[in-house]
């Protein structure tokens, strides 16, 4: 199992390597996933298409019960868009999930 530090005292950490060993353990500590959407989730900006195995991964954590948020920073998208704009792609969501500036504005 490989371990780092980081060099500066801003960050100063110590961590684990991921092996996939640890995997479940990890996982089952973890309740909710917040993915970012442009280039993490999906790729392309006038023709979003999804990065691929990102569709099937967040069925597998949903079918473990682990919450999804989709994140984006988009201000020119209503929530209504987002979430129309993941469906198209294949993405399972609902609207109480896509967390973006305009969701942010409504519960400011």
């Amino acid at each position: 199992m490989g371990s780092c530090e980081a060099e500066d005292d801003v960050t100063k950490t110590n961590c684990v390597e991921l092996t996939s060993d640890l995997v479940p353990g990890f996982l089952d500590s973890i309740d909710t996933i917040l993915c970012d959407c442009e280039g993490v989730i999906w790729k392309g900006s006038s023709s979003k298409h999804p990065v691929p195995g990102a569709i099937e991964t967040l069925e597998k954590l949903r079918k473990t019960g682990k919450k999804i948020f989709f994140l984006t920073n988009t201000n020119t998208k209503s929530r209504k868009d987002i979430l129309e704009e993941l469906i198209r792609m294949g993405f399972q969501a609902d609207e109480s999930e896509e967390i973006g500036r305009a969701s942010c504005r409504e519960r400011v």
